[in-house]
């Protein structure tokens, strides 16, 4: 079954800061924040040349141009610069929609550039068109209908197959106006926007390995673009130079790279775990305390990863393996006594699979026999972790859980 898909032409969102487009290799690597956000781009590099250019035999040539393509947009987020590139790249994408000669993968849709172009112009301008934005988006999907899921020829008339080409322009428009050029744009950046607009719609090289890197360092900064700071802390601001230099080695294997991808890794695990923990010290310590006190009280047992339990009734049932699903009750509390969850308090017990749930629940579990009500005492490594679990497990949490063992379901 082939799905048929709304091509709309990808927009770049406007981003928080600028970076001067430059050669990326000469940026220096002194402090703790520039290897951070080395590391932070050598393992996206590594990412992009699997993943995006995929095949080892590509000539050298080939990775420089793509290169060279993802820095002229890399990081470039405000200015005449970056509103030429991305008018550039909205033109390609929109080209791309029109080079089969037909849209949405139906041959009964002929694909008609200027009529599409004629309703970019409109959407580009904001004058008023015979549809607005959401009126233009229902026609195509009423016109479209269930063919975009069976893969039905579409057969329209001639008059709808034209205006769903202008409806495609259109949209293209509108999304390059809002994301793109913003609400209050002057008519210099509408003209820098166009330039970069039909050079792309009519670029020979739609398909270039330049262009593909210049569509992929857009994106990058886009999704950079609510982030300030690595870990919401101000020692770590994000760097689109740094991060530039580890990508463009991560992408072209560089061997003289400043880390390899394992040593990239755990630069930035190790880094994050030790701020993150820094930041939640206080609740680090009262928790460590908890647990501290708790193993010298009575009846209280200390496993070697650090599970505490207490044996409130001993059963005579058999006792569970990590293969098996098991029927329980429990009340879960945090050192405070907040209850986050209670299948008592439900009134129905829950089910599950004893190797699927968190490792203190795994362990825990295979120590009772069924019949059993235990207290475990959970470490936040055991647990949810440093990131916990919703609104009502914070990170860093020991979690303390009366459970019932009632029946080795299988």
């Amino acid at each position: 079954m082939k799905t048929r898909l709304l091509l709309v032409a990808a927009v770049i969102a406007a981003m928080f800061v600028s970076c001067n487009k430059k050669n990326f290799a000469d940026t220096k690597i002194e402090t703790g924040a520039d290897s951070l956000n080395y590391a932070f781009g050598f393992i996206n590099g590594v990412g992009i040349r699997s993943q995006v250019i995929g095949n080892d035999t590509l000539s050298e040539d080939a990775i420089n141009d793509f290169c060279k393509g993802f820095t002229e947009t890399f990081g470039v987020v405000e200015g005449k610069d970056f509103v030429k590139s991305t008018g550039f790249l909205t033109g390609v994408n929109l080209a791309k929609q029109f080079n089969s000669g037909f849209l949405f993968n139906d041959s009964t849709i002929p694909a008609n550039k200027d009529l599409a172009l004629e309703a970019f112009g409109f959407g580009i301008e904001r004058k008023e068109w015979i549809m607005t934005p959401d009126s233009a988006m229902n026609f195509i999907r009423n016109t479209i209908g269930m063919a975009m899921f069976t893969g039905a020829s579409v057969n329209p008339s001639k008059e709808d197959a034209e205006t769903l080409n202008k409806c495609i322009g259109y949209l293209n428009a509108i999304q390059a106006r809002n994301f793109i050029l913003g609400g209050d744009t002057t008519a210099k950046d509408i003209k820098n926007f166009m330039k970069g607009f039909k050079k792309g719609l009519n670029s020979p090289e739609k398909d270039s390995m330049y262009v593909r890197g210049m569509d992929i360092g857009s994106k990058f900064t886009m999704n950079l673009k609510s982030t300030e700071a690595f870990f919401n802390d101000s020692n770590y601001k994000v760097n689109y130079d740094a991060i530039g230099r580890g990508a463009i080695d991560g992408i072209k294997c560089n061997p003289e790279a400043l880390m390899t991808t394992q040593e990239a890794m755990d630069y930035f695990q190790n880094t994050s775990k030790a701020v993150i923990e820094k930041q939640n010290e206080p609740v680090i310590k009262a928790n460590r305390e908890f647990l501290e006190n708790n193993k010298n009280e009575e009846g209280v047992v200390e496993t070697e990863s650090g599970l505490q339990y207490k044996v409130i009734t001993e059963g005579k049932g058999p006792k569970p393996t990590a293969e098996s699903t098991v029927k329980v009750h429990y009340t879960g509390t945090l050192i405070d006594g907040t209850v986050f969850d209670s299948s008592v308090e439900r009134g129905e017990p829950a089910e599950f699979a004893v190797g699927q749930v968190i490792p203190g629940w795994t362990e825990g579990l295979q120590l009772m026999s069924v019949g059993s009500k235990y207290m475990l005492y959970i470490p936040y490594e055991l647990g949810y972790g440093e990131r916990g679990q919703g609104q009502d497990i914070p990170g860093f949490s020991t979690l303390i859980f009366e459970v019932e063992l009632l029946e080795i379901v299988k």
